[in-house]
């Protein structure tokens, strides 16, 4: 589990340049990783921001209509 964790750390961070140097086959792979983690956590985001707001929407107008806003 923590072996898991640190790697994840690891991959995080960006490489730097004297890692690109000396590792350049495990240093493409790291930024192919951190590329591919972007682009999947990216609609899980927006899937997320989707179902609050279908959930906050109705959820503010009927508590609005409730108190007498609207």
């Amino acid at each position: 589990m923590f072996g898991a964790m640190a790697t994840m750390v690891g991959y995080a961070r960006k490489p730097k340049a004297t890692f690109i140097l000396k590792h350049p086959v495990k240093a493409v792979r790291i930024l192919k990783f951190r590329h591919d983690v972007r682009e999947t956590l990216a609609p899980r985001r927006v899937a997320l921001g989707l179902g609050a707001a279908a959930l906050a929407v109705p959820l503010g107008v009927w508590l609005g209509r409730r108190i007498g806003i609207g």
